[in-house]
């Protein structure tokens, strides 16, 4: 993995298992912002909530070219 220190990251899937322990690891590991995607708005909320200024969520469905238009 590259050195995530300042970077800005983006995790797609970001309420499961993997993309959860990845926001987690990037936070820790000195990323600036992380900006978490998924489809569960609840779940997104409790990831920002544990990252305050540190953390951007999107509910959204990254498959749908609309709506990740309207994210970007």
């Amino acid at each position: 993995m590259m050195d995530p220190v300042g970077a800005v990251a983006l995790v797609t899937g970001a309420t499961g298992g993997i993309g959860r322990s990845l926001v987690s690891t990037l936070l820790e590991a000195g990323a600036s912002k992380v900006i978490a995607c998924d489809l569960d708005q609840a779940a997104l909320g409790e990831i920002e909530r544990s990252a305050p200024g540190r953390c951007e969520t999107h509910a959204f469905d990254v498959t749908d070219e609309q709506a990740v238009q309207r994210v970007a």
